[in-house]
């Protein structure tokens, strides 16, 4: 059975609140400019005094019609800001522990209506390369220590040490060399 896992809407509250205020501010703008358009048609065309009462509802249909948009369109802000700020969450974390020397287990991977799903690819290949340097950057300290140690207890003396430092540089220039290639 999958495990089924709840996720939160708020994942960045200050990008995703932003996000959806410029959503509802741009619908109550149109809202309002509809509003005043039919308030002009309504006094051009009917200029008469009119005794019908259906026309004190027409308010409240523009005032629920105005209250539906503006919840219909920052729940849909709020879905589609979710999908890039959680993104952008997991890719700073993984990034953050990255630099610290801790790489994930399994490749980054996003939800696919994420908007830059495309990254996962130069993100996962960025994460390998980091991953073999730190490691070669361990061996090649561990076989300096190896060289140092022995040299302190003098089992390698003279033009023998130059010779193993120099195979040391060798080999890690080729390393460079291949990594560039």
């Amino acid at each position: 059975m999958k495990k089924r896992i709840r996720r939160s809407t708020w994942v960045d509250p200050k990008y995703q609140l932003a996000q959806a205020a410029v959503g509802v501010a741009g619908n109550l703008l149109v809202a309002v400019l509809m509003a005043a358009l039919m308030s002009w048609f309504y006094l051009l065309v009917f200029r008469a005094p009119l005794g019908v009462s259906h026309n004190r509802l027409v308010p409240l249909l523009v005032a629920g019609a105005v209250l539906f948009v503006m919840v219909g369109s920052a729940y849909v802000s709020f879905r589609r800001s979710r999908a890039l700020a959680g993104m952008v969450r997991k890719i700073g974390v993984v990034m953050s522990a990255a630099a610290e020397g801790r790489f994930p287990d399994r490749p980054l991977v996003f939800r696919r209506d994420d908007y830059a799903a495309g990254l996962t690819g130069p993100l996962n290949r960025c994460l390998v390369e980091m991953r073999h340097r730190q490691q070669d950057t361990e061996q090649a300290a561990a076989r300096l220590q190896k060289l140092a140690d022995a040299v302190r207890g003098e089992a390698i003396v003279g033009p023998a040490v130059a010779t193993l430092l120099e195979e040391q540089i060798g080999e890690l220039c080729r390393r460079e060399d291949r990594d560039e290639a």
